[in-house]
């Protein structure tokens, strides 16, 4: 029964035969915590441990082999280190299989650093190492955004006699250049395994697809899809599809993330609600509003329930505040309450719309405003011609401990320009510089154009000096101002010494 995976009866069966007095064996309680072990059910297979202890049976390595791979699945480390510990008590000497399982239950628990003190263990021990520590070292290292590792650990793998990289020895290094967007070198490993004779799976495709659409590759990740389908001779899966329209998505190509979109249905693959936040993200990027309301709208039909970052995308992509607060009503409707980026994406509706009333509005609902929170109504109220609201947005923003960004700053200089504060211009400018941002062309023109108009032209040619220290060339307008301005001021000068 216990073979077979009926835990329950089996469990079941066992403590019947235990009441009417028969004693259970050490294969009796091996088979039956391997069951649950296999189940990841940690818990109980201690318990059955316990119950040995109890019964006066020996638990052997085998016994133990099987409590640490059952905390494994459930990355469960301080458990499987006190059972490794235990061992040494009992004079019970190790082997690769533990070692092996104490590596991937550090897999599982995020400690890649643990995972190759037990590597280095096992290496210094009388034990031959295998294949298996060194795939779970990796895939540790893998988890633990630790590539480099990873790969030099593939390396010592194949320079250990005895030994070869299997196939999942490099699906966990790609796996591990993946997580820490190397794409180049996720891709090299996948030709890497070919030359040698290994067959990539679909894991290993999907992974380096993942590392191509991460850095922007979406064309390279493309390619890997084709080869997947076409040169291997394999169905690229769900995480392979999704992948590559995520990265379409990302790199504004919101028609190859549909027709993505169309080759995944005709190969049979259902779309997830990963698949359809992808495709509407894809679209609102590109400002497509009509493709990711009727994928929106798709997604429901298709019983996908749509959670709060499909409702956000496709109200990003609305341009008109009505058909995005129509938006809102229904996630409401359906229990899903709007977070900041949900607010955040109706405001920026309402700046595109010049509606700097409603985005105001919409301010005060904001449960926790962020910088872009600030920065969208900034826009708001800037296309709105409404400048003072601005700088008191701006003030209160800093009172909350937000730190400006370049938007903010930019805005901000701008404003102060619009309501003639040459003083606050400059100071804006120089508060910028000492955040780490570098002004752009429009900073230092709204700057000049604040100094020029309350004829602060000292100030002006200051901000000259500084914008070309900066490397920052003005736009023909602005220099033919400045000119203008420098004639004017040495006429001046020569007129007072006269």
């Amino acid at each position: 029964l216990a073979r077979a995976g009926n835990t329950m009866l089996a469990l079941e069966l066992f403590e019947r035969v235990k009441r009417e007095g028969m004693n259970p064996t050490v294969f009796t309680f091996a088979s039956l915590i391997k069951c649950f072990a296999n189940n990841g059910d940690w818990k109980q297979a201690l318990l059955l441990l316990e119950d040995m202890r109890i019964s006066g049976v020996e638990p052997n390595l085998v016994i133990y082999n099987s409590c640490i791979s059952a905390c494994e699945q459930a990355g469960r480390l301080d458990v499987a280190q006190n059972l490794f510990n235990e061992l040494e008590v009992l004079k019970i000497r190790p082997d690769v299989i533990t070692y092996s399982a104490l590596i991937s239950t550090c897999e599982k628990a995020g400690e890649w650093r643990q995972a190759l003190a037990y590597l280095e263990a096992l290496k210094s021990s009388k034990l031959k190492v295998n294949e298996v520590a060194y795939n779970a070292a990796i895939a540790a290292c893998g988890r633990g955004y630790q590539w480099r590792k990873a790969i030099d650990l593939l390396r010592e793998l194949s320079d250990t006699e005895g030994l070869k990289p299997d196939v999942y020895s490099y699906s966990s290094a790609i796996a591990a250049c993946e997580r820490s967007q190397r794409w180049q070198d996720a891709v090299d490993l996948l030709e890497e395994m070919i030359q040698k004779g290994l067959i990539p799976n679909v894991v290993c495709f999907s992974s380096a697809i993942s590392a191509c659409s991460k850095a922007g590759q979406w064309e390279f990740a493309m390619k890997l899809l084709q080869r997947l389908r076409d040169g291997q001779g394999l169905t690229p899966d769900l995480i392979a599809f999704n992948a590559c329209i995520t990265g379409c998505a990302r790199s504004l190509q919101w028609e190859k993330a549909l027709e993505l979109f169309d080759e995944m249905v005709k190969c049979g693959i259902s779309p997830d609600v990963i698949t359809f936040n992808s495709l509407i993200n894809a679209c609102a990027r590109a400002s497509k509003t009509e493709q990711a309301l009727s994928l929106l709208k798709k997604m429901e039909s298709s019983g996908i329930t749509p959670n709060i970052i499909s409702y956000n995308s496709a109200i990003s992509s609305c341009n008109e505040v009505q058909q995005a607060e129509s938006l809102l009503v229904r996630m409401r409707e359906r229990g899903i309450e709007p977070n900041t980026i949900t607010f955040n994406s109706l405001i920026s509706v309402c700046a595109r719309e010049k509606n700097w009333q409603r985005a105001l509005e919409l301010f005060g609902a904001v449960p926790k405003a962020d910088i872009i929170t600030f920065n969208s109504c900034m826009s708001a109220c800037a296309k709105g011609d409404q400048w003072n609201l601005i700088e008191e947005l701006f003030g209160k923003m800093k009172r909350m401990g937000l730190k400006p960004d370049e938007i903010t700053f930019s805005l901000a200089i701008v404003a102060s320009e619009q309501t003639g504060d040459w003083a606050c211009a400059v100071s804006r400018l120089s508060e910028m510089k000492a955040n780490g941002f570098t002004p752009n062309l429009m900073c230092y023109t709204s700057a000049i154009n604040a100094c020029t108009n309350a004829r602060e032209l000292d100030k002006v040619f200051e901000l000259e000096q500084d914008m070309s220290v900066s490397g920052i060339e003005p736009g023909a307008a602005l220099k033919w101002d400045l000119g203008r301005l420098r004639e004017d001021f040495l006429v001046s000068r020569h007129n007072e010494n006269s």
